[in-house]
């Protein structure tokens, strides 16, 4: 009530000066704390508010010093501790700050601050302290989980009252706070000239099971040219060299090419330098916690398991089943026409020959 004594601590801030500020309209006397009184670059904006020659006195505390508030609150009707890092701006409007929170309202006795007061009011709380009204957009916006303009006016259509905004550009800082993410990876350009110069490699696993066959991993092989992919079901990664070892020797047999190039991530299974001195591959690696790099081997592996998935659940087989249909998808896959081929098949560039579909 009007000329009671209040304290309002940290009062040197910018959340601070506004209470402040409000007190001093109100008709309260306000002892103000701040860490260093004499300091007029941080107390000059308290002393030339309005009031504050006849209402206002500047009181030395420290929060990290014990007892540093027990002098100040002594007779004060009620306690407002405002804690901020914010700085007190006088070319900043207070009234569109929505980033304070007050913590409450509090009567001093015997050196503790009691929540209760019954000289102030909640009603007259609100008036004197800080303002916390939002707009009906934004206390929608925030009781249904900050959801997007547009998802509001779907459900505005059938709930009038709930509240949209009229303004395109409302944003929201939370919003951005929360749902920032990653810039897309670009798409990269470069393209093999023919079959085997470069492979991709990477290894997937283990199943959440042990599968009927014992397999846990699968060691994916996709070549850069034709898209065409092979697949190795492993036991454990330490077959991973010897599977990737046994693809180079077959590719030499089978098709008269060498590998010029394997890219992998930074797994010890694909680390065999002798081995690719021998045979002179590049062995070009992914950097650390960054498989956008190798994103044909990435997206392979999620084609494989979608189609995987599809045909576990339209002839309803057990999870022990997965290796079965992870080789058969592999085969259709590869003889599947697709749009990164100019709707060819990885077959047909591979055999150069069209695939038997019978």
């Amino acid at each position: 009530m009007e000329g009671e004594i209040v304290c309002v601590t940290g009062a040197s801030g910018f959340i601070g000066s506004w209470l402040v500020m409000r007190l001093l309209e109100q008709g309260y006397f306000v002892r103000a704390t701040v860490r260093d009184p004499e300091n007029m670059n941080k107390v000059k904006h308290l002393l030339d508010l309005p009031k504050a020659s006849t209402h206002l006195s500047l009181w030395r505390g420290e929060l990290v010093e014990e007892g540093s508030f027990d002098d100040v609150i002594q007779g004060c009707t009620g306690v407002f501790h405002v804690a901020t890092p914010m700085d007190f701006s006088v070319d900043r409007d207070p009234e569109e700050m929505n980033t304070w929170r007050t913590i409450g309202i509090a009567e001093a006795k015997e050196g503790s601050y009691i929540r209760v007061n019954p000289h102030i009011t909640s009603t007259s709380f609100t008036k004197i302290a800080v303002n916390t009204t939002h707009t009906n957009f934004n206390i929608w916006h925030y009781r249904l989980g900050h959801p997007s303009a547009s998802r509001l006016s779907v459900l505005h259509s059938s709930c009038p009252f709930i509240t949209i905004s009229n303004n395109n550009c409302h944003a929201c800082d939370i919003c951005h706070l929360a749902k920032q993410r990653k810039l897309s990876f670009p798409i990269s350009d470069s393209k093999s000239l023919k079959p085997f110069e470069l492979v991709h490699v990477n290894i997937w696993g283990p199943f959440s099971i042990v599968l009927i066959n014992g397999f846990k991993y699968f060691l994916t092989v996709v070549d850069d040219y034709s898209r065409y992919t092979w697949v190795f079901l492993m036991k454990s990664k330490s077959k991973t060299r010897n599977h990737l070892q046994s693809f180079i020797q077959m590719a030499e047999t089978q098709f008269d090419a060498k590998v010029k190039a394997i890219r992998s991530d930074n797994g010890s299974e694909f680390s065999m330098s002798d081995f690719y001195a021998q045979k002179e591959i590049l062995h070009q690696t992914t950097c650390i916690e960054t498989p956008q790099q190798n994103a044909i081997i990435e997206r392979k592996h999620q084609h494989i398991l979608n189609v995987a998935r599809a045909l576990l659940f339209q002839f309803k087989l057990a999870k022990l089943f997965w290796s079965y249909s992870i080789l058969h998808v592999v085969f259709l896959i590869n003889r599947l026409p697709t749009p990164l081929l100019q709707n060819k098949s990885p077959f047909h560039l591979l055999y150069l020959a069209s695939p038997d579909y019978l």
